[in-house]
């Protein structure tokens, strides 16, 4: 007699991601599709590659931290030859070698770009070992290269592609820590993984939002050990750091003093309340659910401010600023409806991936709630490093969501290669970021770089420029440089200038309110104190020389005190 076979599953039955076939696991095409994106990878980024400096502040702070550490100097700012924390070390810590042979600017764009590609294929990967079909995980990876905001971060000397890289290589330990059968401690991939866990913290302070979420990862699945060993190694690799700031006398992270600051750029709104701090996270968590979010993974949205990308460019305003400021646009119910879509829909993806479900949704989770409690509602600057996590979450829940509905109505799987027109949307927002790349700096910026290369051929090195962006100012004349007090009180602002023992000031029309606020009031105040040096036209900027000795009389003081 023969056995009666197992009943079928029934369409309902079926699991949203179907299981990988040997083919799909072992054949010809787990090399073709990296390959495959490493390609795309090439034209986007040579596409929308930026030769330009970038204008902010920070990417010129981490160069002049990296050639410190490169010239033995430790971790000092050179603008102003002062020891410094204001940004954890990490990422200067992997440009100093770079640096140590080379000055190039581009040299470390393209060691960030490609930062981006291994953290892609990495991920790309993780996908599969996660039960993805590979198809569809060639797909999300495509979509996480063909991203303006990732491309844009991923060419300019910010520390989001090197956390981005650290966080995957946290993801990659997992996974082979998991596959293991040896004691964990024992296991080489485990210390990579709190290595890089470490590494994540002291690249962003936001890393601690992918720390938290390793131990849910453990917990969840009662591995103590692991959670505790975990705690204990990252604990002791973050000690170095600790016991330096304290010798130095400085704070442990800046960041932890903005929590209850009403606006870190306007230091005389002071500070809020408890419930004033609650306001502020709510608010910003909003904003990121209504409006970061979906803008940042759904290209081409209507109510982006970059709008459709075709409008004409105006090279005044920076990328940033176009791609990531939300203060004009209101939180509708329409919005909130997309933001709120968009959200399910990605952990929806993460909970297909069940080896990394609650590793995704928490470390999701615990990234939003970092940036609401540290910041004010600012755009989506912050989520750039969280990006394509979440483009794997929405490709990977929009195929397990149609599928699903596919196989209970024709009983077979859906291919993925459908998923593969989404990327046409990308096309818009790519080539706008290629044309705004491609633009040469506009007039103020160029007036500003202007009068700091002046001054490297006409006053000595240890001369003091007191300006808006001090380290951008010191890139190009390579003269100390500091930035002016943030005080309503003129007084206050020339007995800081004083005490930074200022030969020049420079004013400029860079777009900051600081200016208007706080310099400028102080020299239409003090006319006397200044001495026009130089004036460059459209727009007026101006070097000034500063009378540090009439000053220092004026204000009863003694000169450098």
């Amino acid at each position: 007699m023969k056995p009666t076979p197992p009943p079928a599953a029934s369409p309902a039955a079926a699991t949203p991601l179907p299981p990988l076939s040997p083919r799909e696991r072992y054949g010809v095409m787990r090399w073709v599709y990296p390959a495959l994106l490493a390609l795309v990878w090439v034209f986007a980024y040579t596409a929308t590659f930026d030769p330009k400096l970038d204008t902010n502040g920070d990417n010129c702070m981490y160069y002049i931290y990296a050639t410190a550490l490169a010239s033995g100097q430790g971790y000092t700012d050179l603008s102003s030859m002062t020891p410094s924390n204001t940004f954890p070390p990490g990422y200067p810590l992997l440009m100093a070698p770079l640096r140590f042979l080379t000055d190039s600017f581009t040299a470390q764009k393209v060691m960030n770009g490609i930062f981006m590609l291994a953290s892609i294929l990495m991920l790309y990967w993780a996908m599969i070992r996660s039960g993805v079909r590979r198809e569809l995980a060639f797909i999300a990876g495509a979509g996480m290269i063909l991203s303006e905001r990732t491309l844009h971060f991923a060419c300019i000397m910010m520390s989001e592609m090197s956390f981005l890289l650290c966080s995957a290589l946290v993801v990659v330990a997992l996974i082979r820590l998991d596959s293991s059968k040896s004691a964990f401690w024992k296991n080489p991939w485990f210390w990579v993984m709190v290595a890089f866990l470490a590494l994540s913290y002291h690249v962003r302070t936001q890393g601690i939002a992918l720390v938290a979420a390793v131990f849910v990862y453990f917990l969840a699945r009662l591995r103590w050990k692991e959670t505790l060993l975990t705690a204990g190694s990252f604990a002791v690799l973050c000690l170095p750091w600790m016991i330096r700031n304290k010798a130095l006398g400085l704070a442990q992270s800046r960041y932890f003093e903005t929590i209850s600051q009403a606006n870190p750029f306007r230091p005389e709104d002071g500070h809020l309340d408890i419930g004033g701090i609650a306001s502020r996270f709510f608010d910003t968590l909003g904003m990121l659910i209504s409006q970061a979010l979906p803008n940042s993974i759904i290209p081409n949205l209507p109510y982006s401010l970059v709008g459709s990308f075709d409008k004409p460019i105006d090279p005044s305003t920076p990328f940033l600023q176009l791609a990531g400021d939300y203060s004009q646009q209101p939180q509708t119910a329409g919005l909130w409806i997309i933001g709120l879509a968009s959200l399910g829909l990605i952990l929806y993806g993460y909970w297909q991936m069940k080896q990394l479900r609650w590793l995704l949704i928490s470390y999701l989770a615990f990234t939003f709630g970092v940036i609401a409690l540290f910041s004010t509602p600012s755009g989506n600057r912050y989520i750039t490093a969280l990006l394509p996590f979440l483009t794997m979450g929405q490709f990977v829940g929009l195929y397990a969501l149609l599928n699903a509905l596919w196989r209970k109505k024709f009983s077979r799987s859906l291919s993925p290669w459908p998923l593969v027109l989404l990327l046409l949307f990308c096309k818009g927002p790519v080539t706008y970021l290629s044309k705004v790349n491609a633009q040469p700096l506009p007039p103020n910026y160029q007036n500003y770089i202007e009068i700091a290369q002046m001054t490297r051929v006409s006053v000595p090195e240890s001369t003091v420029v007191i300006c808006r962006k001090p380290q951008l100012f010191y890139l190009y004349s390579r003269t100390r440089a500091k930035g002016y007090l943030y005080s309503s009180d003129d007084k206050a602002v020339l007995r800081e200038m004083v005490k930074s023992g200022a030969d020049y000031v420079v004013l400029d029309q860079l777009g900051f309110s600081s200016t208007a606020l706080y310099l400028y009031p102080a020299i239409q105040k003090n006319p006397e104190l200044f001495y026009p040096v130089v004036h460059l036209t459209l727009p007026d900027t101006y070097l000034l020389q500063f009378d540090r000795k009439k000053a220092a009389e004026m204000l009863g003081m003694k000169d450098g005190q």
